[in-house]
């Protein structure tokens, strides 16, 4: 498992006008078809104080909702045990969930509610570099169909797993920032850049520094 990036989001609670944090996560869990896979996401997400949970590769069949304990899944799995994203997340904020829409075994959204404005959630998970292009090419057009889709008024964040190595080329720093670990992007990263452009997006993992093995 490799925990990919994390973002906050400030909630207020009216009755002791305190601010509460919504930590939102991503992770590559590879599986969840090992025993005890499951409790130990719980478990991390409670040490760590995450509400919300990206999940990528899930492994599961089928799609739905399900309660496990104080949590909620929420996840679309495919024909096979393989692939399948989804969402963990924790009873304590599951009323600002709006919606779950599960686009496909790549592709899901959240839609939580704030206090001044909504927030979409897009947890991806992207072919790998060695797959065809028109794989590629259905998995980014059914992205932007998404994305374009969703409310306009709605803060829209891409998380998951991209697949993805980006480089540090100066044209684009406003998107790509200046901390990537690579010299050169790949077909994935070209792809990656190309879509955080034409959204008006921002690559987050490589606009900041973090050790190397991270």
């Amino acid at each position: 498992m490799h925990e990919e990036a994390g973002l906050i989001l400030r909630r207020r609670n009216k009755q002791r006008n305190k601010g509460y944090d919504i930590r939102i996560a991503t992770w590559n869990v590879r599986s969840l078809l090992v025993a005890g896979s499951l409790q130990n996401l719980k478990n991390i997400m409670t040490q760590n104080n995450i509400g919300i949970l990206a999940i990528q590769e899930i492994g599961w069949k089928g799609e739905g909702i399900m309660k496990s304990c104080n949590f909620t899944v929420f996840y679309k799995g495919g024909l096979r045990n393989m692939f399948g994203t989804g969402f963990i997340v924790s009873n304590i904020f599951k009323k600002q969930v709006l919606n779950f829409t599960a686009f496909n075994d790549r592709l899901s959204c959240l839609r939580i509610k704030g206090k001044f404005f909504n927030v979409s959630l897009f947890n991806v998970h992207a072919p790998t570099e060695d797959k065809e292009t028109e794989i590629k090419e259905v998995f980014y057009g059914n992205l932007d169909i998404a994305y374009n889709n969703a409310p306009q008024n709605d803060v829209k964040i891409v998380l998951g797993d991209c697949n993805a190595k980006v480089d540090r080329e100066r044209q684009y720093r406003r998107v790509i920032g200046c901390h990537s670990l690579h010299e050169i992007s790949n077909d994935n990263g070209n792809r990656l850049i190309d879509f955080a452009s034409e959204k008006n997006l921002v690559i987050q993992s490589t606009h900041f520094p973090r050790k190397d093995i991270y």
